[in-house]
C-alpha cells in the first residue's frame, strides 16, 4: 500500500456541481419531513372533521399529536431529563404546524367558495 495515495472518489469527481446532490439530499429530507409531520395529518384531520364533525377538534387533535411525534423524532442525543428534548421542541412544532394551518392546509380558493 502506497501511503501518499489520495483516496479517489469518482462520483462526486465526476460531477460537474458536486455541491448539488448535498444540495438536494437537503431539501428532500425537509420536504418529506414536512409532508410526513404536517401536511399528511393535519390534512387527514381536516378531512376526518369534515366527515364526521368536530373538524376544529379533530385538527386540535393531530396538531399535537403530530408536535409529540416531531419532538420525538428529533429528540435523538441524550439529556437529563429524558423528557427535556421533547419538552423543548414541541413548541416549535406547534408553531409550524399553526403556520402550515394558516397557510397551505383547509384554505378554499375564491373560486370554489363562490356560490352560483
Amino acid at each position: 500500500m502506497e501511503p501518499f495515495r489520495r483516496p479517489l472518489r469518482p462520483n462526486v469527481i465526476a460531477n460537474y456541481f458536486p455541491w448539488l446532490s448535498s444540495l438536494a439530499i437537503s431539501l428532500q429530507a425537509g420536504f418529506w419531513e414536512e409532508c410526513l409531520f404536517r401536511a399528511i395529518p393535519l390534512a387527514s384531520a381536516a378531512l376526518l372533521g369534515q366527515r364526521f364533525g368536530g373538524k376544529k377538534w379533530w385538527i386540535l387533535g393531530a396538531l399535537v399529536l403530530q408536535a409529540l411525534i416531531f419532538g420525538g423524532g428529533h429528540a435523538n442525543y441524550p439529556a437529563q431529563p429524558a423528557y427535556a428534548r421533547l419538552v423543548e421542541l414541541i413548541l416549535p412544532a406547534i408553531g409550524f404546524g399553526v403556520l402550515y394551518l394558516l397557510f397551505a392546509c383547509c384554505r378554499r380558493s375564491s373560486s370554489t367558495s363562490r356560490t352560483t
